[in-house]
C-alpha cells in the first residue's frame, strides 16, 4: 500500500490513523533531542526555505537581537537578513 495525503482534519478512519502517526514521529523527533513538549513543538515544514520563514516570521526580533550568518549557508538563510533590517537591527556576516 502507498502513501497517502490526507486532511488530517477531516474525520475518516484514514486521517485519524496518519494524525497517530504524525504525533508519534513529533514525539520521536523530541525525544531524540531530549526535549520536552512542555517546552518545545515539533514542527514539519516542506523543506528549508518554510523552515526558515516561519522562524524568521516567529522569533520575537528586538533591539538587543543580533543575526549572524556564515558566508556559505543555505540561500533562504540571506532571506532572512531582512527580517532584521526592518526592525532596524544590525546583521553581521561570519567567516
Amino acid at each position: 500500500m502507498g502513501f497517502l495525503n490526507l486532511n488530517l482534519d477531516s474525520q475518516s478512519d484514514y486521517s485519524s490513523s496518519t494524525c497517530d502517526i504524525m504525533m508519534e514521529a513529533r514525539q520521536q523527533v523530541l525525544d531524540f533531542f531530549n526535549a520536552s513538549p512542555k517546552d518545545y513543538k515539533c514542527i514539519f515544514t516542506s523543506g528549508a526555505t518554510a523552515a526558515l520563514k516561519l522562524v524568521g516570521e516567529a522569533f520575537p526580533w528586538s533591539c538587543q537581537s543580533s543575526f549572524m550568518y556564515t558566508m556559505e549557508n543555505h540561500n533562504s538563510v540571506l532571506g532572512m537578513r531582512e527580517y532584521p533590517i526592518v526592525a532596524c537591527l544590525d546583521h553581521h556576516i561570519v567567516g
